[in-house]
């Protein structure tokens, strides 16, 4: 989903003591069925996308949440693996060290 505008509502996002933008409400996971291309999950290569069902219980699970913390969080799949030498360049962002869950949602 896209947004454009000049203004979000304090709901969203708004600054930080220091400055940092903080967004609020913001899915970060999506349960359900989702397609992947089979180098993506360890299957070789191949051209036809491989649909795989993500519950919400295994997605929104407490280990699940707990391993995005401090995360850095790119904008959609960067062409290669992220890794130390890239992340200054593909990173957009971390989430915080607390997150929360919401019904129909997830972590927020």
């Amino acid at each position: 989903m896209h947004y454009y505008g000049t203004r979000l509502s304090e709901n969203i996002s708004r600054r930080d003591p220091e400055g940092y933008l903080l967004c609020l409400n913001v899915p970060v996971a999506r349960t359900g069925t989702q397609e992947y291309m089979p180098e993506e999950l360890g299957l070789g290569s191949g051209a036809s996308p491989v649909p795989v069902y993500r519950p919400e219980e295994e997605v929104f699970s407490p280990e699940t949440i707990a391993s995005f913390e401090g995360m850095p969080v790119t904008n959609d799949h960067p062409p290669d693996s992220v890794n130390a030498g890239n992340i200054p360049s593909t990173k957009t962002g971390i989430p915080p060290r607390q997150m929360s869950w919401s019904a129909g949602y997830g972590p927020l």
